[in-house]
């Protein structure tokens, strides 16, 4: 049985052949180790950093949490500014874009004019494309993208991006060409962002492909699945093996071709897209 620390009183009997004397006093017996002055501040010490340990961790836990809030409500101000600049922008593009595209109708339009009016237009639909990037890249982020799907001639749509970029093509002295077929291409997909897929891929393979280079598209039937193919080939310069698997990461871009521009944004829509 274990005995208490401190002052005890106890009783010691004393045998002495037949007779027994009782003797008392008190004793005074120290403390456990864990019982004493020393233990109990040593205890005191450890609650207190402990609780210490604990309000500074839900401290800095709360400053986190309100930081990441002002991040996300700094970025939402952000994508907002940009969304509404971005909507007030296409009105004056397609009103400039109008009258250009109508004057270079005009067959006995001077050479020297047709080249400032083609110029005119090629940067003012490199503007529209990053607008658009904007604000798909908007629509992404909020998870707002819904497919319209109808019926529509694929060949059309993409000769059509063909003539967007023939400008372009002719003024780098690239040879943009658009390969198919006399099959049906009827099928149903989503007009508006196909097109955005082909604006994409074509104006990635324009900006990266030399002078005197190739662009083709191409447009076939997989009979065994019974869908469209696309492909979008240039003769650029290419990508080192290292860098294919981060090609379409948002906002990559590659080493070798950091010095042509670009947002690192439309491949990556492209991808997201499709």
């Amino acid at each position: 049985m274990g005995i208490d620390g401190g002052a005890q009183e106890v009783d010691v009997g004393l045998f002495h052949q037949s007779d027994v004397e009782l003797a008392g006093g008190i004793i005074d017996i120290a403390p456990h180790a864990w019982e004493s002055g020393w233990a109990i501040a040593v205890y005191v010490l450890c609650l207190l950093a402990f609780a210490l340990l604990a309000a500074r961790q839900y401290s800095t836990a709360v400053r986190r949490r309100r930081l990441r809030q002002m991040e996300a409500q700094l970025s939402e101000m952000k994508f907002r500014f940009f969304t509404n600049i971005s909507h007030e922008l296409r009105t004056p593009l397609t009103l400039m874009l109008v009258p250009v595209e109508q004057m270079l109708t005009n067959a006995t339009l001077p050479e020297r004019d047709r080249e400032r009016l083609e110029t005119i237009k090629r940067n003012a639909l490199e503007l529209q494309q990053l607008i658009d990037h904007m604000l798909d890249f908007r629509r992404m982020e909020l998870g707002d993208v819904h497919l319209n799907k109808r019926n529509g001639d694929m060949k059309a749509l993409m000769a059509m991006a063909q003539d967007s970029f023939q400008s372009l093509a002719q003024h780098k002295h690239i040879d943009l060409r658009f390969l198919h077929d006399d099959a049906n291409f009827y099928a149903t997909f989503d007009h508006e962002k196909i097109r955005h897929v082909l604006w994409n891929l074509l104006s990635n393979a324009m900006k990266f492909t030399p002078e005197g280079g190739h662009v083709t598209m191409s447009l076939t039937t997989d009979t065994s699945s019974n869908e469209l193919v696309v492909h979008v080939a240039d003769t650029g310069t290419g990508l080192p093996e290292s860098e294919i698997p981060h090609v379409f990461d948002r906002y990559y871009q590659s080493a070798n071709a950091s010095s042509q521009g670009g947002s690192g944004i439309g491949l990556n829509l492209v991808r997201e897209t499709v």
